[in-house]
């Protein structure tokens, strides 16, 4: 992230190598980071993040605010936006890191709770949390970059067997980050306000 010192980024993680990558390297670069998921497990990220940094640094301070993403009830995740925006104050970033594409099998195989579970944290989550930080991005007219992190069974390249769910969520998306930017072009052009999303793939991540 260009010039990223005192910027506030939300980020989700579930404690992956990936995320936890991310949430290092935007900490040392001066990001205010806030950590969005299972706070116990972000708890430890979180400290370990702290006490990597040079004391006395108060605009790189990890904090966590927990957040079940396999909840399917939208006010659950506008509340966790709020409390995260309580924190940080207005949000320059947020980068959905947080995906389970769960077991490689055949989808007529698939149970229920599994498919649930895959399309509740890989898609339904991916929506409430655009909504609510785009909400809150749109309050506070300063603009802001929406970064979700997917799959490349997503892409049209991803073509594994065993992996239809998964595949079918992130690609769901990737399409909503394309539609989504059709919607904040009259921001776009402002010369005042600059709205940025965007899609990138997993394991294939440059920062």
């Amino acid at each position: 992230m260009a010039n990223s010192s005192n910027k506030r980024v939300l980020l989700t993680s579930n404690g992956d190598v990936v995320s936890s990558g991310i949430a290092f390297h935007l900490a040392k670069q001066g990001c205010r980071l806030l950590l969005l998921g299972n706070e116990p497990i972000l708890r430890t990220l979180a400290n370990q993040i702290n006490a990597s940094l040079s004391l006395g640094d108060s605009h790189s301070k990890v904090d966590v605010v927990g957040l079940d993403l396999e909840d399917d009830r939208e006010s659950l995740f506008h509340d966790a936006v709020d409390k995260a925006c309580h924190i940080l104050g207005t949000l320059d970033a947020f980068v959905n890191s947080y995906t389970y594409e769960g077991k490689m099998q055949d989808p007529l195989e698939l149970s229920e709770s599994e498919f649930k579970r895959i399309a509740k944290v890989n898609f339904m989550a991916a929506w409430f949390l655009l909504k609510a930080v785009g909400q809150r991005m749109r309050a506070s007219k300063t603009g802001g970059s929406i970064v979700f992190l997917t799959s490349i069974n997503g892409s049209e390249r991803g073509l594994y067997p065993g992996a239809a769910a998964g595949a079918a969520t992130m690609a769901g998306v990737q399409q909503l980050v394309r539609v989504r930017k059709l919607s904040v072009a009259p921001f776009c052009s402002d010369t005042k306000h600059n709205y940025l999303s965007g899609c990138i793939l997993r394991f294939a991540l440059m920062i």
